[in-house]
This record gives structure tokens, C-alpha cells and sequence, in this order.
């Protein structure tokens, strides 16, 4: 019985010190200043840090989110919010054409992003896609300095060593050399 009782409560101090039921807020000013929080423990938390977080007096809430992902993007002139979306991607998605959409631009970019409560596995998730994707550009750029390297030492031995290096590589050959070092 004991050792149920130990699992239980194992479990249950697991899942609150994640704080599984988080809440988020987004407090934007007059004046474009935004404030965001994510994995308050109560509404009121997330506000009250929301709003210190955002640098103006006159900031006031405009979204609360639970259990999901939120993002504040901006352009020129102005800030769009959104939130409540399962996924950062969909969250940014949404608020990259809520500003394009608000008139501020093709300039519009991602200012602030969050995830809390059971949707904040996304941004570790996020975080491991683009650590693969850097690897893979690495491997990429690997793969052509030692093309550049064999193609360089053949055209060694052409009568033209720009011309040679030139039909393979484009006349600005001399970007690799630098790359390849």
C-alpha cells in the first residue's frame, strides 16, 4: 500500500510542478509595447506578470491562452496578437497574417512566442528540428568544399586555372575558398 501511495503522489507533484493547467496572457499598449507570460499559475499570475513584463502603464490585456501556444508578431508601424493555437507554427502562422492582414506590411516578423501548460513540449520539439536542420546544411556545405577541394586541385593542372575553376564553380569561385578554409 505504501508504495502506491508513493507512486501517486510522485505522479501528482510531477504533473504540478510542470504546472500541466498554465495560464498565459498577452497585455499590449497603446503605444505598441507588448508583454507576454506563459505557465502562471493562475490567470491573475499570468496577467500581473503580462503586464509588468510589458514597460508601459498603459498596457491592458488583450488574450489569454491555456494549455496552448501564443505569438506577437510586428511590422512596420504596429504589433498583431494571436493566440490559442496548438502549435507554435500555427500560432505564428496566424499572427504573421493577422499583421499582414492589420496593414503593417510584408515586413511583419515574430516578436514573441510562447507555449505552456501541455503544449510547451513543442518548443523543445521546435528547438531539435532546427538543431537538425543546422547539421544538415553543415553536411551540405561539408560535401561541396570537398567538392571545391578535388576540383581545385585538378584544375591545378589546366592550362587555365581561373577558367577551369570557373566553368565549375561560377566566377565567384573565390566564395568557396573562403568557405572552405
Amino acid at each position: 500500500m505504501r508504495k502506491h501511495f508513493l507512486l501517486v503522489y510522485f505522479v501528482i507533484g510531477s504533473l504540478y510542478s510542470m504546472n500541466i493547467n498554465a495560464d498565459g496572457s498577452i497585455a499590449v499598449s497603446a503605444d505598441n509595447q507588448v508583454g507576454m507570460s506563459w505557465n502562471g499559475a493562475t490567470r491573475q499570475d499570468a496577467r500581473n506578470k503580462a503586464l509588468s513584463s510589458c514597460d508601459d502603464p498603459s498596457c491592458i490585456i488583450k488574450a489569454d491562452f491555456k494549455d496552448s501556444c501564443a505569438a506577437v508578431a510586428g511590422g512596420s508601424g504596429g504589433k498583431s496578437w494571436t493566440y490559442g493555437y496548438s502549435t507554435p507554427g500555427l500560432a505564428k502562422s496566424n499572427a504573421l497574417n493577422n499583421c499582414r492582414k492589420a496593414g503593417y506590411g510584408d515586413d511583419c516578423n515574430i516578436r514573441l512566442y510562447a507555449c505552456d501548460g501541455t503544449a510547451y513540449h513543442y518548443i523543445a520539439d521546435e528547438k531539435k528540428e532546427a538543431q537538425r536542420e543546422k547539421a544538415k546544411e553543415e553536411l551540405i556545405q561539408l560535401g561541396k568544399c570537398v567538392l571545391f577541394k578535388s576540383t581545385k586541385y585538378l584544375c591545378a593542372g589546366a592550362a587555365n586555372y581561373d577558367s577551369c575553376m570557373s566553368i565549375r564553380f561560377g566566377n565567384d569561385y573565390n566564395l568557396y575558398e573562403y568557405a572552405c578554409r
